[in-house]
């Protein structure tokens, strides 16, 4: 699949810092013409092109097309749906993060099966109802519109104290730092 690269974005940084397309050609040593066309995404810079830009921009190279890459909207794949402790999930996996909405039809007792995800951080928003979650064998009650957040990689289970509850979680793995 070929990589599309959203370079409109370069006309928001212009402004921020002021420029015109007259100002930043000219300082980029480039034609009027040429921001012009990458702007409207007519022209496709090449590498010299690009690090002009971003010089006159005060940022990296890196930085410019990581912003025109991620200008764009992508439409996620349907969410695997699974039964976990009783409640009904539909999870995103996503690059280096899931997102997952789960929810409770009727007030339940979990299995009390226990869950680790190492070199994960686990934050849980109650969206309606009431949520106990077992971290360790403490319990942490988490009411309606709270965020707790906690090392995923510690055992954990919820249960849904409420009928109807809805939690939006989230887990982003950590990068070791070595």
């Amino acid at each position: 699949m070929k990589k599309k690269f959203d370079f409109k974005i370069l006309s928001r940084l212009r402004k921020k810092q002021s420029f015109t397309i007259k100002q930043l050609a000219k300082e980029a040593g480039l034609s009027y013409s040429s921001v012009a066309g990458i702007e409207r995404n007519k022209i496709i810079p090449n590498l010299d092109t690009l690090c002009r830009i971003s010089n006159v921009l005060g940022m990296k190279v890196s930085e410019l097309v990581n912003l025109a890459e991620t200008n764009q909207l992508s439409l996620m794949p349907k969410p695997e749906s699974l039964k976990l402790n009783g409640l009904i999930t539909y999870r995103f996996l996503l690059e280096d993060m899931e997102f997952i909405f789960a929810y409770a039809p009727v007030a339940l007792l979990s299995d009390k099966k226990f869950y680790t995800h190492p070199n994960f951080m686990c934050f849980v928003y109650v969206v309606h109802g009431l949520l106990k979650i077992v971290l360790d064998d403490k319990e942490q009650m988490i009411n309606q519109g709270e965020l707790f957040s906690f090392n995923a990689g510690l055992p954990h289970y919820f249960e849904a104290n409420h009928k109807d509850t809805q939690v939006i979680i989230i887990r982003k793995h950590q990068c070791n730092k070595n």
